[in-house]
């Protein structure tokens, strides 16, 4: 009967998202994301250029084998692939990777029963994100799931798998390359280099090998030139919506450099001392993990994996609001630790990390108003958050004290 009962709603909610998947979609814009994704699949398979630089259109920056994919997009209309994009993304990949978080937790020896309060709240307060992120039809949400499913099959022990799925994400987007760094480091094995090295290869061929030989090594050419080009420049967008640490220390500390593209030459000293804060946190996460290994606890925690998505999008040149979907794992550790466990200072602490937690998830210029909606993003709430989260699980990942905090092991 409950069962029952259940799907009146959970229909209603499927009718109401194809609702605004059909709206969201008649809206779309040249310059808008999947249209990006979806004129790279085209280009691709047409033999056309994916690399064009033209001011008038909106660049794509995903690797070849990403277009290469993308011409899956193609075989419908712009629009009704749109609309099958944006309900794969909400009614398949957001419970798929709920249960898969689940999963990675209960292989980690947590139990069930007591963990679901906890993703719960994790779920909803990135929900934004994820909305942000469904309405916008971007790729981040279909990469978080990869990476999920890469943890999934890790937390198993099945670590060629995991490897496989961490590189085909870093050819699709490539940040999940800190990923297969990670796995590589942590479970060095030569299965392992095999999965990463045949996968790689097999991304890097199939493409060229529909495009031709000599079309493939373009691509690849052009990718790197595109891609690397403003990276190697060291320019940085300063627009609100872009939440990196190099975009932080720009907005909040030279206002003259707001809402604009930056260089290193402009301001020397703010580029040096981000530059030696993401240096430091990558020192600080390696001496973490290494120290795990070296205690024989288990280098794969859920601290761990937290540190990495935070890092991934503050090292990042661009981390788009939408691109924060990654919350839905990085604020686990904080709803899983049990507060009772805490001294009093560090009790406080936490359950201030969890109100900035809330506040983001409901803050808009609706909610708080348009002063206060101005006033975060200048001084960027959404890598202060990050980053004070990061700060908190370094210190219990290197103090050995990150298992014991816990609650809803199996073992208690």
């Amino acid at each position: 009967m409950n069962r029952k009962l259940l799907l009146i709603p959970a229909v209603l909610l499927a009718a109401a998202l194809v609702a605004v998947s059909v709206n969201r979609s008649q809206k779309l814009k040249s310059r808008s994301d999947y249209n990006v994704y979806y004129t790279a699949g085209q280009h691709f398979a047409h033999g056309q250029a994916l690399y064009e630089q033209d001011e008038n259109v909106r660049n794509f920056y995903y690797p070849p084998f990403a277009a290469f994919l993308f011409q899956a997009m193609t075989v419908v209309p712009l629009k009704i692939s749109a609309n099958i994009f944006f309900l794969i993304n909400a009614l398949v990949l957001f419970p798929l990777a709920v249960w898969l978080i689940f999963g990675i937790l209960v292989n980690l020896g947590f139990d069930y029963r007591k963990i679901r309060v906890p993703v719960i709240l994790a779920t909803v307060a990135s929900l934004k994100f994820f909305w942000n992120n469904l309405t916008m039809f971007q790729m981040n949400f279909v990469i978080f799931t990869l990476v999920l499913a890469g943890l999934w099959y890790m937390s198993r022990r099945k670590d060629a798998t995991a490897a496989v799925i961490y590189t085909v994400a870093a050819f699709i987007k490539v940040l999940p390359v800190f990923f297969t760094v990670y796995i590589f480091g942590v479970r060095r094995s030569r299965k392992v280099f095999l999965a990463i090295a045949i996968t790689g290869i097999f991304c890097v061929l199939a493409p060229a090998l529909q495009r031709g030989l000599s079309a493939g090594y373009a691509d690849h050419l052009s990718y790197y030139e595109t891609f690397l080009k403003d990276f190697k420049q060291g320019k940085v967008i300063t627009k609100e919506v872009n939440h990196t640490l190099r975009s932080f220390t720009l907005k909040a500390f030279v206002p003259a450099a707001r809402d604009t593209e930056v260089y290193p030459g402009q301001y020397p000293g703010t580029f040096r001392i981000t530059s030696i804060i993401l240096l430091l946190m990558l020192a600080a996460m390696t001496a973490a993990f290494a120290m795990q290994a070296r205690r024989g606890n288990h280098a794969f925690t859920p601290a761990g994996i937290a540190v990495l998505f935070i890092f991934t999008h503050l090292f990042s040149g661009i981390s788009w609001t939408a691109h924060y979907v990654t919350s839905m794992f990085y604020y686990l550790p904080l709803f899983l630790i049990d507060y009772r466990r805490l001294n009093i200072p560090v009790r406080i602490f936490h359950f201030l990390l969890m109100a900035m937690v809330f506040f983001l998830a409901v803050e808009g210029s609706d909610t708080t108003g348009r002063t206060i909606y101005d006033f975060i993003r200048t001084y960027d709430i959404f890598v202060v958050v990050p980053l004070l989260l990061f700060t908190y699980y370094m210190v219990l990942m290197i103090s050995g004290k990150e298992w014991s905090l816990y609650r809803g092991l199996s073992a208690e």
